[in-house]
């Protein structure tokens, strides 16, 4: 293809006016787009605020014993769910409370370590 000339045989029906017309319609399109302005709804999510939630979730209910991880992760966004999960580990390694699990798979029960929930 190197030195050759290159040889561009429009079709019939493209004229300059018709080309003219494309080029506008694709720049009001580009100009739409440019003004239009949206917003991007994101929440950020505390870690804080989730262990700060777990632990006053044991202090709101006394003879509440234990919680289920299915409840806290209740109408939770995936984020949510995921940050609550890293609050959990959180309280763990503190050793603010303990976590069972009776099989593979199964909900978590999460109890308030000795004095946790004072």
């Amino acid at each position: 293809m190197a030195g050759r000339p290159i040889i561009f045989y429009p079709s019939a029906n493209v004229t300059m006016k018709n080309l003219e017309r494309a080029v506008a319609a694709i720049f009001e399109v580009l100009n739409r787009l440019a003004t239009e302005t949206g917003t991007i709804k994101s929440s950020l999510i505390s870690l804080e605020e989730k262990i700060q939630e777990i632990i006053n979730l044991f202090k709101k209910s006394k003879s509440l014993n234990a919680l289920k991880f299915k409840e806290l992760k209740k109408e939770k966004s995936k984020a949510e769910i995921i940050v609550m999960f890293l609050a959990l580990l959180h309280l763990l390694h503190e050793q603010l409370v303990r976590v069972e699990q009776k099989g593979k798979f199964s909900d978590m029960r999460i109890f308030p370590a000795s004095g946790a929930s004072s």
